[in-house]
């Protein structure tokens, strides 16, 4: 009977204490574009991938309202959510993206006012990467960050609209030095400048690459791999007392170093296994067109439009794991 009685107990305390991971069946995997204009291209992928999020840049030196104004109309008839993350310009004598002010915040927030926007709430990304110094004029100011993001946050809470407010997401790879902080470190700085920082955020923004070099295993466990945002939501909960779900704004492989085989079963596996949580709202790989240039080893389409490697290594995966269903 003591024997029965001490196994009931050993349940009990596991009921309360153990806590599953929380699995999410279809993560939503979109996909991040550059500019308005590869909206229609977006939407053939999303329908692809069966999805709906668009991560897209909006520059402060690039608030054209009719142009923006058909994007975000065309998001809305074709049913897609945008998560728009502002930018600055930039700065070619200090080869730097100017740090933003707060007529700058603004003017986004009157520039958001007249935009017809699809879905109830409005995701906005607080810029980007601040832990590299060229992502905030050439300095490394974790203060002055988490003071810009807090002025953001409460001025677009005064608007009349259901804003989600996400940080910048940081390099999780970068160390600490001259032109780069570790990401916790700057986490801890923001926090300390602005105590009550993570409070104003309403979802964490990861870009959980498979790091060193975009092209380490889908089966790596990092900090700076491809299940990173949960070493980030671990960090925030245990260190700082706070917990929330989270974007993945960016991630996917340097193509270059892989076969579209080897591409399909680390996507497949991160399906699986790394983003079938539920915590995880969406995901946009970075990036739909490499438009030619630097970005073409991300790209999701080819210089002709047609789908890369990457992209049908993606659809492959979705795929198979529909037929195992």
């Amino acid at each position: 009977m003591r024997h029965i009685c001490f196994l009931l107990l050993c349940l009990f305390i596991v009921a309360v204490y153990w806590s599953p991971v929380q699995v999410s069946a279809a993560p939503l995997v979109g996909i991040h574009i550059l500019e308005p204009s590869e909206l229609d291209n977006a939407d053939q992928a999303l329908k692809d991938l069966d999805s709906k999020y668009v991560t897209i840049p909006i520059r402060t030196d690039d608030l054209d309202h009719k142009k923006w104004r058909q994007f975000f109309e065309t998001a809305e008839q074709k049913n897609i959510i945008p998560i728009v993350r502002l930018a600055t310009e930039y700065d070619t004598e200090s080869d730097a993206w100017k740090i933003p002010t707060r007529q700058d915040i603004v003017r986004f927030a009157h520039f958001f006012s007249a935009m017809p926007w699809n879905g109830d709430k409005r995701y906005v990304i607080i810029f980007n990467e601040p832990n590299h110094s060229n992502e905030w004029g050439g300095t490394i100011n974790a203060a002055g960050y988490a003071d810009v993001l807090s002025f953001s946050s409460s001025w677009l809470k005064t608007e009349p609209f259901d804003y989600v407010v996400l940080p910048a997401g940081l390099d999780a790879a970068a160390p600490s030095g001259a032109k780069t902080m570790e990401s916790f470190e700057y986490i801890d700085e923001m926090v300390e400048a602005e105590p009550d920082i993570l409070s104003k955020i309403d979802m964490w923004n990861s870009h959980a690459y498979p790091n060193p070099g975009f092209s380490s295993s889908a089966y790596k466990s990092a900090k700076n791999a491809i299940d990173g945002w949960e070493y980030e939501l671990n960090y925030l909960s245990s260190k700082h007392e706070t917990d929330l779900d989270v974007m993945i704004t960016e991630t996917g492989w340097d193509q270059r170093n892989f076969s579209q085989y080897q591409l399909t079963q680390y996507y497949e596996h991160a399906l699986e296994t790394v983003w079938n949580d539920s915590r995880i709202k969406g995901i946009t790989p970075f990036i739909l067109n490499g438009n030619n240039g630097i970005f073409n080893h991300f790209s999701f389409l080819l210089p002709d439009g047609s789908p890369s490697p990457q992209m049908k290594a993606l659809i492959a995966a979705k795929g198979r794991i529909s037929d195992k269903l």
